[in-house]
């Protein structure tokens, strides 16, 4: 009997020592990671102890704290009829910039219509369905007639199988996930976040995350799809003369390339239109890309769309469908 207590002991002292080195290993992997991102984004990043990495147990998703508390009285009100609803993420909200800087105040102002600035920052596709079948969505917003999806190309369709906005950045929010069940989306809720304080834990589930990407992407975005087909029977139901309109974005590009880009082929695109979206890529909307940092980019982080960059996008996505 001693014996086999004093087996269970050292297996227990082994397998916590196991853990313990791969945690640290794993700890010093995602430093790094993160290290290389915001030097990426801010030249001037050195320090690894300003990350600030969040290893507090997450909470659940609450609908009224991650959404409506960053989009409540973001309107815009206009005499024209038809309003405009803009929903994304952070390049809809309008991170770093003003509010009258914005995408949807800036076309409230061009078209005279009402607009309703619906962005969450670091939010994808599955936040854009779960704010569009919610019992108070149409309440809040009687009258749409535009629903303008930001889709920010490739970023998106990876955000689908986030577990938590943490395996993006440092945030502890919880946002609601997706999967295809019989061609029909089912809403998960994945028991692993509430280890995300260990890095290990983290770390496992971004690798995880990254092949579920991988398999979505070599498959043909068959969640995408999807989502964006219920998207639009969810906005045709609620408001039968709406259009729903996917509006492409990119991000800056490690090139000087002046060519447009998209991550969808032709046939997709077409699949897009058949569903009843209307597709829109905003380069060539305008006729160029946006790859110019300091001349469409937010300085100080060098990603988020600036203030010129939806100058350029609002007079011609209005004359494109006669807003």
């Amino acid at each position: 009997m001693k014996n086999i207590k004093k087996i269970i002991l050292v297996n227990i002292i082994v397998i916590f020592a196991i853990f313990t080195v791969l945690e640290l290993i794993s700890k010093n992997i995602e430093e790094k990671e993160l290290l290389k991102a915001y030097q990426w984004q801010f030249q001037n990043f050195k320090d690894v102890d300003k990350l600030k990495i969040n290893y507090k147990p997450v909470k659940n998703f609450d609908y009224n704290k991650i959404v409506m508390s960053k989009v409540k009285n973001k309107v815009y009100k206009g005499n024209k009829k038809g309003a405009i609803v803009t929903i994304g993420c952070s390049n809809t909200a309008g991170e770093g910039l003003q509010e009258n800087q914005t995408f949807a105040y800036k076309l409230n102002k061009y078209t005279g219509r009402t607009t309703y600035n619906r962005g969450v920052s670091a939010s994808g596709p599955q936040l854009v369905y779960r704010q569009l079948i919610d019992k108070d969505f149409k309440k809040q917003i009687p009258d749409a007639e535009y629903i303008i999806y930001v889709f920010l190309s490739g970023d998106h369709i990876l955000r689908q199988f986030l577990y938590s906005l943490m395996c993006v950045d440092t945030n502890n929010n919880i946002v609601p996930r997706y999967t295809l069940k019989n061609n029909e989306l089912k809403e998960v809720n994945p028991i692993w976040y509430k280890m995300f304080f260990f890095s290990l834990t983290r770390k496992i589930i971004n690798i995880k995350t990254k092949y579920e990407y991988e398999k979505e992407e070599n498959e043909g975005y068959p969640l995408f799809f999807k989502t964006m087909e219920e998207c639009v029977k969810v906005t045709q139901t609620k408001y039968p003369n709406s259009k729903f309109v996917l509006l492409e974005v990119t991000h800056p590009r490690n090139s000087e390339s002046t060519e447009t880009e998209t991550c969808f082929t032709k046939e997709q695109i077409a699949y897009l239109k058949k569903l009843g979206i209307i597709y829109i890529n905003v380069e060539e909307l305008v006729g160029h890309d946006f790859n110019d940092i300091k001349k469409y980019r937010i300085v100080e982080d060098g990603d988020h769309p600036n203030e010129r960059y939806w100058d350029e996008i609002v007079p011609a996505l209005s004359k494109k469908l006669n807003l």
